[in-house]
């Protein structure tokens, strides 16, 4: 065996830039709709049950670009790596997915799991690392973009952990 390998990588900075000047447009719109609506209301004294709204927005929005503002000079990374002792996934943002890593000994299985959507054609897809010692940690695909197929990640791992399995599971969710 070898060292270690990445299979897969996404970087956050380009989606933030994006967010970024996203929020920035609609900060603008939005306190421009209020100033707007505070120089059009005609008893502005009478009547201030739109300002909690707007300031409630307003707030929420700056805390949005504070956000996005620091993610897009900090950039961070989602990885999922493999090496001889162990697999990896790697993320910068905790309070989305949480990183962790299992040793080699402790991989039971990959889990694919289906979940059938009643009332609609389409399923949802879910993808777990099983451990032998109980914990079942969930690959998120927040951070995967279209070219990430996770079966092929899983099919990587299985072929360098020969007694990992890939195990498929399927659900039932109601609309």
């Amino acid at each position: 065996m070898n060292g270690s390998e990445i299979l897969y990588e996404a970087q956050f900075g380009h989606s933030a830039r994006r967010y970024f000047w996203t929020l920035v447009v609609l900060l603008a719109a939005w306190v421009g709709a209020g100033v707007l609506l505070w120089w059009c209301a005609k008893r502005l004294w009478a009547n201030l049950g739109w300002l909690p709204v707007f300031l409630l927005g307003s707030f929420a929005g700056v805390v949005g670009v504070v956000k996005m503002f620091r993610r897009r000079n900090h950039p961070g990374v989602y990885r999922i790596s493999v090496d001889d002792y162990g697999f990896y996934v790697q993320c910068d943002d905790p309070a989305r997915s949480p990183s962790f890593a299992v040793l080699a000994t402790d991989l039971a299985s990959l889990v694919h799991k289906t979940i059938k959507v009643s009332g609609d054609s389409s399923d949802e897809h879910e993808y777990y690392v099983q451990t032998k010692s109980g914990p079942r940690h969930r690959i998120d695909l927040f951070y995967a973009n279209y070219s990430m197929d996770v079966m092929v990640v899983f099919e990587k791992v299985a072929d360098r952990f020969h007694w990992v399995e890939i195990v498929e599971e399927t659900g039932q969710k109601r609309t």
